[in-house]
């Protein structure tokens, strides 16, 4: 199942409905394929990631995977995709 955004136009109590669809086909065995740009909204569904900046891959993995890529131990999804945008920039600068 591929979706773009879907908690993207429901409230708060909506979310949590198509949080538990989603969730519960998962577990039926369904992939499920999630474009989201709300990064809260991907550490509530996702069990693995792909992160993309203007279009090219980031990084890849589980949460943790990446929390430890970006050395940043039980920061959030956010904090992670800053994280690693910085030490992106700085390593760019570093071989220029």
């Amino acid at each position: 199942m591929i979706l773009d955004e879907p908690l993207g136009v429901f409230d708060p109590r909506q979310q949590l409905g198509i949080l538990r669809l989603l969730k519960e086909r998962a577990k039926a065995g369904t992939a499920l394929l999630l474009s989201v740009h709300q990064m809260s909204d991907a550490e509530k569904l996702a069990n693995r990631l792909l992160l993309l900046c203007d279009g090219q891959a980031l990084a890849c993995g589980t949460l943790d995977e990446l929390r430890t890529l970006a050395a940043l131990p039980g920061a959030s999804l956010e904090a992670v995709f800053l994280g690693l945008l910085e030490q992106q920039r700085r390593s760019s600068h570093a071989a220029t």
